[in-house]
């Protein structure tokens, strides 16, 4: 008996859906990525990027000069307020970009009322075999790090932060020391080796890690255990970079189940909220750096590889002050912690203002200031004689570096409105497996849930 038109026509159908059915599924497969990079520019908004790249054309004549991150294909924006405020923190941001649920300033990856415990993006990847890589160039139990392996009710209890740094079953962690490592006679960087992790202190001792141990890698050159990574400015030759820091995970992680690392340039952050434009440019160039090792990597695993690249908040308010200076950005050799150094040193010696007023010059690149700004750093240097309180930067920075900092800020083109953060978007950038996901304006929340997404093909719990 032949079969009905109808029938025909319905077998057809079926055929149809079967066929796209497999074809989905063929998309989602080849949409999974098997290796993925997690970059955070802590305080990197805009006008961060933007001094970055302008540096760059300073350094290399280029006015076409770009920043790596700035050439990927997908760009977009995060909003990053908080669960209590429009502006938030670095652990209410790094919680919401490591497990994609809003949180209280102040907070490490637990739920506002600082009792449940949420799960993070490394966590869940790990659990489904991933290999898991944690970096930074501040201390590893800060809070941008932090947050994808710890949880605890306040970002200050960095011994308990530490604690789980010691237990936890990732693979490689890299960069600062531990400011909470000891308390109590317990010494976490020992519990950790007692754990399994194997830490290394020099470039030759990572070098010398294999694939398979679980390593935890500090630089060099550090006064203790408890110090974040030099500044890029101040970086010697013997220090070990975030560039390479991230070149080594490569080689210590890669894996048939893949991998999973965030890679933080944490003291973008901390130069933003110091109004150091200078010392910001070359943190930026340092992570960007260290991006340029994952695009490496990708240009040899295009079809399996995620570079996605953001920041937890925008640090400093900054704002254009006239046209950007890139000559002037270039200029300068050494951080402005290395100033105040300087800068104490002629305190102690009490030395006379001409001789401050030289050296603070020389070090910024300023030019010969007219009478009233010398009458001005005349009384701030001679506070500073008379020990009066410093009153900017939470305690950091006295008038006569402030001063210089914002005459510095002004020759490069830019100014600063606060010391702390801003409610202001921040940049995202992606390329590889699943980059066009992160295109447009979208909460800072949704980030490792994509992520997630591309990874295994299921929505992130």
């Amino acid at each position: 008996m032949q079969p009905s038109s109808l029938t025909v026509l319905k077998i057809s159908r079926i055929t149809c859906l079967f066929v796209m059915l497999l074809c989905v599924q063929s998309v989602h497969a080849q949409d999974r990525a098997k290796y993925v990079f997690y970059f955070i520019g802590d305080g990197m908004g805009p006008l961060q990027r933007e001094v970055g790249q302008q540096y760059l054309v300073g350094v290399t004549g280029d006015a076409n000069a770009k920043l790596e991150m700035d050439q990927l294909p997908v760009q977009g924006f995060l909003q990053t307020h908080s669960a209590n405020a429009s502006i938030t923190d670095s652990a209410a941001a790094g919680t919401a970009l490591a497990c994609g649920v809003k949180t209280n300033n102040g907070v490490i990856c637990m739920a506002p009322d600082k009792q449940t415990k949420l799960t993070t993006l490394a966590e869940h990847v790990h659990q489904a075999g991933v290999k898991v890589g944690i970096l930074t160039s501040v201390t590893l139990d800060h809070a941008t790090p932090a947050c994808f392996y710890a949880h605890q009710p306040s970002r200050n209890m960095v011994f308990q932060i530490s604690q789980e740094l010691a237990a936890s079953p990732f693979a490689y962690f890299a960069g600062g020391g531990l400011s909470g490592k000891s308390a109590n006679g317990i010494d976490n960087l020992q519990v950790a080796a007692q754990n399994g992790f194997h830490i290394t202190r020099s470039r030759q001792a990572l070098i010398d890690a294999k694939p398979g141990q679980r390593v935890i890698a500090f630089n060099e050159r550090m006064d203790s255990d408890r110090r974040p990574l030099p500044w890029e400015a101040d970086r010697m030759s013997n220090d070990i970079s975030l560039a390479t820091f991230t070149e080594h995970a490569i080689r210590l992680l890669e894996n048939d189940k893949g991998f999973f690392m965030m890679v933080e340039g944490g003291m973008i952050d901390w130069a933003g909220h110091g109004n150091a434009v200078r010392t910001m440019a070359h943190e930026v160039i340092a992570l960007d750096h260290a991006i340029k090792a994952a695009l490496d990597f990708y240009n040899k695993h295009p079809n399996d590889t995620l570079i996605v690249i953001t920041a937890d908040h925008e640090t400093g308010g900054m704002q254009h002050d006239g046209h950007p200076n890139p000559t002037y950005l270039a200029s300068q050799t050494t951080s402005y912690d290395h100033f105040k150094t300087k800068l104490k040193q002629l305190v102690e010696k009490k030395a006379d203002f001409k001789t401050a007023y030289q050296m603070a010059q020389i070090h910024f690149g300023i030019d010969e200031q007219p009478e009233k700004n010398i009458a001005f750093l005349q009384k701030a240097w001679q506070a500073l004689l008379d020990g009066q309180r410093i009153v900017h930067n939470h305690g950091k920075n006295n008038d006569f570096t402030e001063a210089f900092l914002k005459l510095s800020a002004n020759a490069a083109g830019y100014r600063f409105t606060t010391h702390g953060h801003s409610a202001a978007d921040v940049p995202i950038s992606a390329i590889g497996v699943g980059a066009q996901h992160f295109e447009g304006n979208f909460d800072n929340t949704q980030v490792p849930r994509k992520i997630y997404q591309i990874m295994t093909g299921k929505e992130m719990p």
